[in-house]
Order: C-alpha cells, then sequence, then structure tokens
C-alpha cells in the first residue's frame, strides 16, 4: 500500500513539474498588427507605394517630381483630415465642411492649416513626420501609417486633441491622412513678419513707415470726439474684437459680436464688460499688443491693429477645451475701441 501510494505521489510531483515548466506560447503583437496593416493595405491600398518607413504614400498631386522634403528646425503648414484605417471614423480635420458631415463642427475651431513643428517625436505622430518627408511643398496625398508608427503607447489624436473630433485614436490602431503640405518655413518669425506687413500694405495701403512698434501697423477708422491722447501711464478702458488674418474671429469682449459669430459665453457673462489697462505698464493680465497699440489713440478713437506673435502668444500659442487654439507664430489683428475719459461719444 505504501509503495503504491509512494508511485502514485511521484507521479503527482513529476505531472506537477512537467505542468509548472511548460510555458505558454508567446504572442508577437507588433508582428501580428503589422501582418494584419500589410493584408489590409494589399486589398485597400488603391496604387500607394510603400516607403522605407513603413508608410505608404498615394500621391493626388505634385507641383515638382523632385522630392523637396522639409529638413529638421522647419516648420510646416499643412492641412490634413485623419480617420482609423478600419472603421473609418474622423478623428480630426482642419476642413469645416468635413467637420459638419460628421456633426462635430464648433464654430470656436478655426478651420485652416496648421503650422506645426517639423520634429520626429514632437507634436506628430511618427508615420506623419515620415509622410512628410516624402512629399514637396505644395503634394497632396493619402498617407496610410502603420500601427507601429501611430499612437503607439498612449492613442490620442494628431493637433488640437479636443477640436472636431468624433473619437480619440486607440494605441497602435492604423490610420489614414489625407494631408496637403502647404508651405516649408524655415523661419517661422520672418515669415509671420512678411504675413503681416502684406496684409498692412494689401488691406490698409499702409507702408513700413506707418509702424507705430517694430512690425506692427495702426490705422483708426473712426476718431473719437476727444482731442487727448493715451498716454503712457494713462489708464484706459477698452473693447476689442480679436481675429485672425482671414477674418476669423477668435475672442471678443463685445457681446453683441459673440452673439453674431456664435462664440458668446453664457456661463460668463462678465467676460463682455470692457477692460482696463494702465498704458506702459509691466502688467501682464494681456498680451503686449494691447498695451502698444492704444498708447497714441485719443479717447473714443476706434482703430485697427494688427501685429505678428512677439506682441501676442508667441511660440507656443494657446490651447483651450472650450475656445479657439492660438496656434504658435500667429499674427493677429484686433479692432480696438479706446472708451471715452467721460463716457460721451461711444
Amino acid at each position: 500500500m505504501n509503495r503504491i501510494v509512494r508511485m502514485l505521489a511521484a507521479g503527482a510531483i513529476a505531472a506537477a513539474c512537467l505542468s509548472s515548466c511548460a510555458k505558454e506560447p508567446s504572442v508577437d503583437w507588433d508582428a501580428l498588427r503589422e501582418d494584419a496593416f500589410e493584408a489590409w493595405m494589399s486589398r485597400n491600398g488603391d496604387g500607394a507605394v510603400k516607403q522605407s518607413s513603413g508608410v505608404y504614400i498615394k500621391k493626388l498631386r505634385s507641383e515638382s517630381s523632385v522630392v523637396k522634403p522639409p529638413k529638421a528646425g522647419d516648420w510646416v503648414l499643412i492641412d490634413y483630415t485623419g480617420r482609423t484605417m478600419i472603421a473609418g471614423d474622423v478623428f480630426t480635420t482642419r476642413d469645416s465642411a468635413v467637420a459638419r458631415q460628421q456633426g462635430t463642427f464648433e464654430y470656436y475651431t478655426h478651420y485652416a492649416p496648421e503650422l506645426v513643428e517639423y520634429e520626429l517625436g514632437g507634436a506628430m505622430i511618427d508615420g506623419l513626420y515620415h509622410a512628410l518627408g516624402a512629399m514637396t511643398e505644395g503634394d497632396s496625398v493619402v498617407a496610410y501609417i502603420p500601427p507601429a508608427l501611430s499612437y503607439v503607447s498612449y492613442g490620442g489624436s494628431f493637433g488640437n486633441v479636443y477640436q472636431v473630433q468624433i473619437s480619440s485614436v486607440s494605441a497602435n490602431t492604423p490610420v489614414i491622412m489625407n494631408l496637403r503640405l502647404d508651405k516649408i518655413v524655415p523661419d517661422p518669425l520672418a515669415y509671420e513678419n512678411t504675413q503681416v506687413r502684406e496684409y498692412a500694405y494689401d488691406n490698409w495701403g499702409l507702408s513700413v513707415t506707418d509702424t507705430i512698434a517694430k512690425n506692427m501697423y495702426r490705422r483708426v477708422i473712426v476718431p473719437g470726439r476727444d482731442t487727448t491722447h493715451v498716454r503712457k501711464d494713462s489708464i484706459v478702458c477698452l473693447y476689442y474684437v480679436g481675429q485672425f488674418l482671414d477674418g476669423f474671429v477668435f475672442d471678443t469682449n463685445m457681446a453683441d459680436t459673440a452673439r453674431k459669430h456664435h462664440i458668446y459665453d453664457s456661463n460668463n457673462s462678465g467676460k463682455y464688460d470692457s477692460i482696463t489697462l494702465t498704458v506702459g505698464s509691466r502688467d501682464t493680465a494681456y498680451i503686449a499688443g494691447f498695451y502698444k497699440a492704444v498708447e497714441g489713440l485719443r479717447y473714443g478713437d476706434v482703430a485697427q491693429v494688427v501685429f505678428p506673435s512677439t506682441y501676442g502668444y508667441g511660440s507656443t500659442g494657446t490651447s483651450a477645451s472650450d475656445a479657439t487654439v492660438i496656434g504658435p507664430y500667429s499674427p493677429l489683428v484686433f479692432t480696438i475701441e479706446v472708451l471715452p475719459r467721460y463716457g460721451d461719444g461711444t
């Protein structure tokens, strides 16, 4: 009996050893995802050509047969719509018509090409970086981006995450980008200074001698009744409307204007009071352009001013979940009313 027990025990121990030593076969998920991507492309690639990076490119329009891609340190002005490869969900777009079609249109979103730094590991996913590296200024392409070059570890969406997306992109999801490279910008500050100068020349008939500060232009459109000018240390009250160069209104403290452009914030009625600032102060409550723009105006004047991001939101811009994003190196136009000192002539 004891011998039988010992034999059974020995068998049980051997079985346990065999069981514990056996390893589950490992699964190479990256390889499986890559195989699935390649299989999809073989059926649906529509003539797209695989690049050395693994991104597939189908050119829709090309300005040149010679590829002159952006270089490290450049910025790029790009227009794009991104969608997931399998489901086809649009998760980001710069096209208002697409946003309306998808039911994600927002009045505060500025649907226009975006200026982005061309940098691997920066603001853009690796696949988009490699796609742009196969493009020339003026090219339009469809870029098919494999999982390994998409949103690898955390998911998300390209560009300003909250804007015009149906859903965020899960990690390791292949995506399709309809992409246009509008301009390669080696020096974004010089580029926007040129934009500001051309805007003042073309729209207001001003010349370089009409600047009130470096690269800042101003014109009075409604003269005030007061003959007193705003000087340094003057305390002034202002109403304003802020726009991009294409006329898009991104901010105002005038309630009727906000309603007209569908950006009125009913939860913040105090926003539509006049703002008060001391000219020449080091106060940073408002952008530097405001302080520069009002000095020398008369009380009661309504003026327009255009200036580069050095007086605005700089090389970083702004971000918010419920307001217009102002991108880096964005020149701005403001219409400003300096309220009369005694309340007359508004």
